[in-house]
C-alpha cells in the first residue's frame, strides 16, 4: 500500500494521528501539517515532570498498600488499577494524597455493576459502607488545610511512603 499520494502538488501522507479532541483516526493528511503539528508539541515543564512522577508514585504505593488485591471482589490476577475516591479534577488538593486511592481489578474499576466508572452512584453507596470511617477522615484532612502543592515535597513525601511499604 502506497503511503503518500501527491494531488495539486500537495503531498498527503497516511499516518495514524489525533483530530478533535482525544480522538485518533487514520488517513491522508497533508506533510505540511503533520511537520505544524509535530513543532507544536510542547517539552513538560519541570513542575510538570515532577506532577508525572508524583502520581506515578501514588499508584506504586496504592498498589502496595492494598497488596495487589481487588478491594471489591478480592481478585489477585490480572490488571490492577489505582483509583482516586476524590475525582482528581474537583478535589486537587488529594490528588497525592494515599488516603484519596483504592485499588481495583480492571473489571471492578471499569465494567462491574459498581464500577465507579460506569455506575459511580452505586460505587460511591459500596464504598460508604465498605469504609465507613474513610469520609470522616478525609474531612478532617479538609478540615487542616492543604495549601497550594509543592511538587518537591509531595515527591519526596511519597517516595519516604514507598519505602516504609517496601521494608
Amino acid at each position: 500500500m502506497n503511503k503518500t499520494i501527491t494531488q495539486d502538488n500537495i503531498t498527503y501522507k497516511y499516518c495514524y494521528v489525533k483530530t478533535r479532541g482525544t480522538s485518533w483516526a487514520y488517513g491522508y493528511f497533508p506533510q505540511t501539517q503533520l511537520i505544524e503539528a509535530k513543532a507544536k508539541k510542547k517539552k513538560p515543564t519541570a513542575n510538570e515532570q515532577l506532577a508525572d512522577k508524583c502520581i506515578k508514585m501514588w499508584s506504586k504505593i496504592i498498589h502496595e498498600k492494598f497488596n495487589e488485591t481487588c478491594q471489591m471482589c478480592g481478585k489477585k490476577d490480572g490488571t490492577m488499577n489505582a483509583h482516586h475516591i476524590l475525582t482528581k479534577g474537583a478535589f486537587p488538593s488529594f490528588k497525592y494524597d494515599l488516603d484519596n486511592g483504592i485499588l481495583l481489578c480492571y473489571h471492578c474499576h471499569k465494567i462491574s455493576g459498581n464500577s465507579p466508572h460506569a455506575h459511580p452512584e452505586r460505587f460511591a453507596k459500596w464504598f460508604r459502607t465498605e469504609f465507613p470511617d474513610w469520609h470522616t477522615d478525609i474531612i478532617v484532612k479538609r478540615i487542616e488545610g492543604q495549601s497550594k502543592l509543592n511538587m518537591k515535597d509531595v515527591y519526596e513525601g511519597l517516595k519516604i511512603e514507598y519505602d516504609k511499604l517496601r521494608k
